[in-house]
């Protein structure tokens, strides 16, 4: 079917054997703008990054639900996924997803919290501020 699309200018010359020519240039000129209209669009979502699969994994950050020597248990978009980091990694770290091999993950340790990517993420990682106001004060 999507290759029908790609075909539209020329299954439009098609209306040139059924109508006079005053009526079929400017339908022609209709599928012909429509054509480069949709090739348009087209080019343009195959520029898209890619949002699923391994490749979206790669470079996600995540938190370390769980250790168990050099196998850990972390949290990457809202999965929880086995991995291996060569750093010493503690539960609650933020890691960053090297690789994937298989089913499991390669992490590398963050030294700095990154900026929320989405406002999915931002739900997730109230700042501190939020957390501050959250606590209940003593007194």
């Amino acid at each position: 079917m999507c290759h029908l699309i790609l075909l539209l200018p020329v299954l439009g010359l098609a209306i040139f054997w059924m109508a006079p020519l005053p009526v079929a240039g400017p339908v022609y000129a209709i599928v012909l703008l429509l054509s480069v209209w949709l090739y348009g669009l087209i080019m343009r979502s195959m520029r898209q990054p890619v949002e699923t699969g391994v490749e979206r994994l790669r470079q996600e950050v995540g938190e370390v639900v769980a250790t168990g020597g050099r196998t850990l248990t972390v949290r990457v978009q809202n999965e929880l996924w086995r991995a291996k980091c060569n750093q010493t990694l503690e539960r609650g770290d933020r890691v960053k997803v090297a690789d994937v091999e298989g089913l499991t993950l390669r992490v590398e340790k963050l030294t700095t919290d990154p900026a929320p990517r989405s406002r999915q993420d931002a739900r997730e990682r109230p700042n501190e501020i939020d957390a501050h106001r959250m606590r209940p004060s003593g007194g």
